[in-house]
């Protein structure tokens, strides 16, 4: 479910818009355009939906970068997606004003210091999994949920890194066989889909697997003393009610883990439970490192298989694994969150893509948009 949904009458431009904004001659193309504007620093930045799960993520990042401006008219909808105190500065910048004690923002035309300056430009594709990249690309890793970023939890995930991890294996999250068997293309991306992986495991560490599916189940996390926990939902809504637990319930079960079981998503390899492990200095287990940017190394800061036979190892490996070797692991799982993949790694290699002049091209991994682009290759090369 989007957080910018294609219906919001307000993320529409047409034609005039689009000649406003500098852009115009791009043809039929330009119809029904979704496009939000910002200007940070010298530079003005092109934002066209859908890019719904990483928004709050890219905002943080670009406020970092330079001093962020907003649209009149897409405030409210930053105001969703950032905690408070990331987003008054930007709503303090920007031209608005009140009414009542809701913030309303007037919507007029497209202000000209809004218009793209001369210093270059910034602009997002979802190609993700194209390893060819025009010169300036910066290659946006896959972000944590998006409430982790809302909340303002994004900053005190270091805080979840516990010294003493009693979960040996630990997965939380929806496990419907049929929507993650029917929903995942194989033909794109030859790796076990989520449903195959937690078969698996289930069935091959059966007496070591404790499988929680209620609330009333989660007090044997502790009693059981079984190595791999697993807490599963059926219920496949997009929104974080379904779950067993609760935000930092999660958190806490997931930083008291040393390996986090990381299997695929609805429809890319990539999933959220990944960069959450990684941020808690928990190590995945994995069977897509290859897709992730910047890339993750098996056996320093991951656990990786591309089969049952090698998830069978990778599970054992776990298992067996001294708790130096282990704790190693982790530092190095932890020092790639906060070197790569964290709001302020991301902003300062985007601030050096800026530096360097010109374009800066964004590459995100947005499910079905990114499917699509490597579906069109894939069929190119058919």
């Amino acid at each position: 479910m989007a957080l910018l949904p294609r219906s919001a009458g307000r993320f529409k431009f047409g034609r005039p818009a689009l000649r406003a904004l500098g852009i115009a001659g791009i043809g039929a193309l330009a119809d029904g355009l979704t496009l939000s504007g910002f200007s940070a620093a010298d530079f003005a930045v092109r934002l066209r939906e859908p890019l719904a799960r990483g928004v709050g993520f890219l905002f943080l990042a670009l406020a970092r970068v330079g001093r962020l401006r907003a649209w009149p008219g897409h405030l409210d909808d930053l105001s969703r997606l950032l905690p408070v105190s990331d987003f008054l500065p930007i709503a303090l910048r920007s031209p608005h004003r009140f009414r009542g004690k809701s913030v309303r923002f007037t919507v007029g035309d497209i202000p000209a210091e809004f218009k793209p300056g001369t210093e270059g430009r910034v602009m997002f594709d979802y190609d993700h999994f194209n390893p060819v990249c025009s010169p300036n690309t910066v290659i946006a890793p896959f972000v944590l949920h998006p409430h982790y970023y809302a909340s303002g939890l994004y900053r005190s995930l270091a805080g979840f890194r516990q010294p003493q991890r009693t979960i040996r294996i630990f997965f939380a999250g929806t496990a419907n066989p049929e929507s993650y068997s029917r929903s995942f293309p194989t033909d794109l991306f030859r790796m076990m889909n989520r449903s195959e992986v937690l078969a698996a495991v289930q069935e091959d560490f059966a007496g070591e697997v404790l499988v929680v599916r209620s609330r009333e189940e989660l007090p044997q996390i502790e009693r059981s003393g079984r190595p791999i926990v697993l807490v599963l939902t059926d219920r496949i809504e997009d929104n974080l009610k379904k779950h067993l637990l609760e935000p930092r319930e999660y958190l806490r079960l997931l930083g008291g883990s040393a390996f986090a079981l990381c299997p695929p998503g609805w429809v890319i390899p990539h999933c959220h439970n990944l960069i959450e492990a990684l941020a808690v200095g928990t190590v995945p287990i994995l069977g897509y490192a290859e897709h992730c940017h910047p890339s993750l190394t098996g056996g320093s800061n991951c656990l990786t298989f591309n089969d049952r036979e090698e998830l069978r190892s990778a599970v054992r490996k776990a298992l067996s694994m001294s708790e130096s070797a282990a704790a190693q692991m982790r530092t190095e799982a932890a020092t790639h969150y906060d070197s790569a993949v964290a709001v302020d790694a991301f902003a300062g290699r985007l601030a050096q893509a800026l530096k360097n002049g010109g374009d800066v091209r964004v590459r995100f991994a947005y499910g079905e948009e990114s499917v699509r682009l490597r579906t069109q290759a894939f069929n190119e090369l058919s």
